[in-house]
């Protein structure tokens, strides 16, 4: 009995996907970096307190938007006319992949 992931069977494997995003711990990226820049930036300046509010609502915004945007749906559009082939980079590759379909890998 060998799996073919080469662990033992008792071992779980979290599932990660393609187009996970970026995590900074536990965050996304996209999210926690203009928040955490904001707070350095205004405690540096002396406006800890201000800069802790800033950050805080931005937070909640940019996961609003993150989560019920139309970005999703622009990105997919482009795919589908074909406008993201010069995304892949230098190599040209037969098919591009849509950002929308989460493929699992392990």
């Amino acid at each position: 009995m060998s799996s073919e992931s080469g662990g033992s069977q008792d071992e779980y494997s979290f599932p990660r996907r393609i187009n996970d995003p970026i995590l900074i711990f536990v965050f996304p990226a996209k999210q926690i970096l203009p928040c955490m820049l904001i707070l350095i930036i205004a405690a540096y300046a002396g406006y800890f307190w201000l800069g802790l509010a800033v950050s805080v609502s931005l937070w909640f915004m940019i996961g609003s938007v993150l989560k019920n945007s139309y970005f999703d749906v622009l990105i997919h559009k482009m795919w589908s006319k074909g406008l993201l082939d010069m995304m892949v980079g230098l190599e040209k590759t037969q098919t591009v992949v849509n950002p929308l379909v989460k493929r699992f890998f392990n």
